[in-house]
């Protein structure tokens, strides 16, 4: 799964949420300066944001699971 980093806190829980996941560990691996941007051009093209960054962040997720033949909580 991937969640985007322009989504807000919000956004993100509500997707975890919606696959009864939760959140145990957010770290952050790799970072630095993306200047030159596509997307968010509006015409479509490139355009200069000298305050532009990109960041690579990994989560651990846990999911509780619930056991079909004893039906104890697992996780």
């Amino acid at each position: 799964m991937s969640l985007r980093e322009e989504w807000s806190a919000a956004e993100q829980a509500a997707i975890l949420d919606g696959f009864d996941l939760r959140s145990i560990h957010r770290d952050r691996r790799r970072s630095g300066t993306a200047p030159w941007r596509t997307s968010l051009a509006p015409d479509g093209g490139s355009y200069f944001d000298p305050q532009a960054t990109w960041a690579e962040t990994h989560y651990t997720i846990q999911r509780n699971v619930l056991c079909e033949a004893c039906g104890q909580l697992i996780g």
